[in-house]
């Protein structure tokens, strides 16, 4: 749970941080920019939400597997189930890896004059589109962990 806590924070403090940078330069854009700025930060702002839910997702299974007061299936099939978290944690791994991807994309639009407003908006829609992508496949391997768990736990109970 601390873990937890501790991962939101940072993500937080960097969001804090983004957001600082963010009204720093919009201040400073011309007026024509200054919605395509506003347009980036609700981009980035969603991009950080799904990382927090990721984070919160591997966090949440990983106490499940810890927690001391846990009943521990007895049959085979249902252990193997948790199986199921490995690829389910590859997943979502890779989809904050595109959700901060896509926030450095913003931040070189922010602040590396070479690049265009045109070329940051295609590659933060890449980068988001993968995250959303990995962040659905990761949810959808818990899906045959929860139904297993779910027969496992009505046979036996």
């Amino acid at each position: 749970m601390a873990f937890c806590l501790f991962l939101t924070f940072i993500v937080r403090l960097l969001h804090a941080c983004c957001l600082a940078i963010v009204s720093v330069v919009a201040a400073q854009a011309p007026e024509g920019d200054r919605l395509s700025v506003k347009s980036f930060e609700a981009a980035i702002a969603f991009s950080q939400t799904l990382s927090q839910w990721c984070f919160v997702t591997i966090g949440a299974t990983v106490l499940v597997l810890l927690q001391s007061s846990f009943h521990r299936p007895v049959k085979a099939y249902a252990r193997r189930s948790y199986l199921c978290f490995v690829p389910a944690w590859a997943c979502l791994v890779f989809s904050i890896y595109n959700g901060t991807k896509a926030q450095r994309v913003y931040l070189a639009y922010l602040l590396n004059t070479v690049t265009t407003l045109e070329g940051a908006r295609l590659r933060m829609n890449s980068y988001m589109g993968w995250q959303i992508v990995w962040m659905e496949f990761g949810l959808a391997w818990f899906i045959p962990w929860l139904l297993v768990v779910l027969v496992w736990w009505l046979s036996d109970h």
